[in-house]
């Protein structure tokens, strides 16, 4: 786990990279900063903390205890001021000065005073903010539009937002007024008009006026994706529709997502894919598997990872100790303690000389080929270290 962790972070640090031109580094305890793929320095390492930039070349920076915003020249947008700030979400940073909470936008402006217990986001114009032990909603010109009455609320999605008078959760619109009864236990926001809700310790769906769609009959429900929900029924896996119809049967322990119209599966102690139909398209046999993506399905035998396609057609055999999911083309493999890359066919593209490795994006990958800060670079799909623009 801790490695997948590693590589999710590694992947938004390249992506974030590819667009800002910049990576954080650490130099040492608590001493970060930025440099470009060329490894020169930009920013020097004078954070205590630091994360990685925005698409908006904007990152969040700590020092002497106080965070603040800068953008990729290392001028300060924000004043390191705040004991908390949040990662941007439409446009807007949530902040804190002892236990007061407020928004400021993404030129550092203050537009929400530093006056609230506690806030969530902006989302479709509001956002949910508490005083007094209670929740209500604002506007951006700080004017209360819902007055603060309910235990708990959530953002609005599509017109609708879950709040809660203690007793149970039930939806407003941007009125204020109750759409949907108190009453169930567990709710989701909406999503393509249909709700997460639970009732008695069974899940279901319902829509916009409160009409059950899907019978609040299963143990446990994800959200829809593409128009597929995965469920779960006395313990057992299955998939089912929005008319509520079950296009696998409930036998699976474990299953994932759908990507590129295939889902990984698990029965017993064996991993295998299904399609969007239902049906096995890769035999449930193999330790482990990574989801599609491009076409390819990174699967484990024998304690060896090799490819298959999404007809079951092997592409490579079972060769290396690990395999991560492709991205432009090219997979990350491991073999002997030492990373290079494949390309869709299964060859040998980039030799197997690094320590990590992590996923290409916008023609560029971070590797690090021996310890410490100084190895850690950008490579292009030749394996060629990318120079400084």
């Amino acid at each position: 786990m801790q490695r997948i962790l590693f590589f999710l972070l590694l992947f938004f640090s390249v992506v974030t990279a590819c667009s800002q031109r910049l990576v954080r580094y650490q130099k040492g305890k608590n001493q970060y900063g930025y440099k470009d793929f060329s490894g020169k320095i930009i920013i020097e390492p004078i954070y205590e903390d630091a994360e990685t930039f925005s698409d908006d070349g904007i990152a969040n920076v700590k020092q002497n205890g106080k965070w603040g915003l800068i953008d990729n020249k290392g001028k300060i947008i924000a004043p390191l001021q705040y004991d908390l700030i949040s990662y941007a979400i439409n446009g807007f940073y949530s902040v804190e000065i002892n236990g007061k909470y407020g928004f400021i936008n993404t030129a550092g402006k203050e537009i929400i005073p530093l006056q609230y217990d506690e806030v969530k986001i902006f989302s479709e114009g509001l956002a949910v903010v508490k005083s007094k032990g209670r929740w209500g909603y604002i506007d951006i010109n700080n004017k209360v539009i819902i007055p603060f009455q309910f235990i708990d609320a959530s953002e609005f999605e599509e017109g609708l937002a879950m709040v809660s008078n203690g007793k149970g959760l039930g939806f407003i619109n941007k009125a204020g007024k109750l759409v949907i009864n108190y009453g169930y236990t567990f709710a989701n926001s909406f999503s393509g008009g249909l709700a997460q809700v639970e009732l008695n310790n069974k899940a279901g769906f319902i829509d916009k006026t409160g009409k059950v769609i899907i019978p609040l009959i299963y143990d446990g429900i994800a959200s829809f994706k593409n128009g597929l929900a995965e469920a779960s029924l006395k313990g057992l896996i299955g998939f089912i529709n929005k008319a509520g119809k079950n296009i696998t049967p409930f036998k699976y322990i474990d299953a994932h997502d759908f990507s590129e119209g295939m889902a990984a599966v698990r029965f017993n102690e064996s991993w295998g894919f299904i399609d969007t139909t239902g049906n096995e398209i890769i035999p449930v046999r193999y330790q482990e598997v990574i989801d599609c993506k491009e076409g390819r399905m990174p699967v484990e035998l024998h304690d060896r990872w090799g490819v298959v396609d999404k007809s079951g057609n092997e592409i490579l055999a079972p060769t290396y100790d690990k395999i991560w999911e492709y991205s432009e083309g090219l997979a990350a493999v491991k073999l002997n303690g030492k990373w290079g890359y494949i390309n869709r066919a299964g060859k040998l593209v980039i030799p197997l000389r690094y320590i990590e490795a992590g996923y290409f994006n916008n023609g560029m990958a971070n590797v690090t080929e021996t310890t410490g800060n100084e190895n850690n670079y950008f490579i292009d799909k030749k394996g060629e270290r990318v120079k400084s623009p």
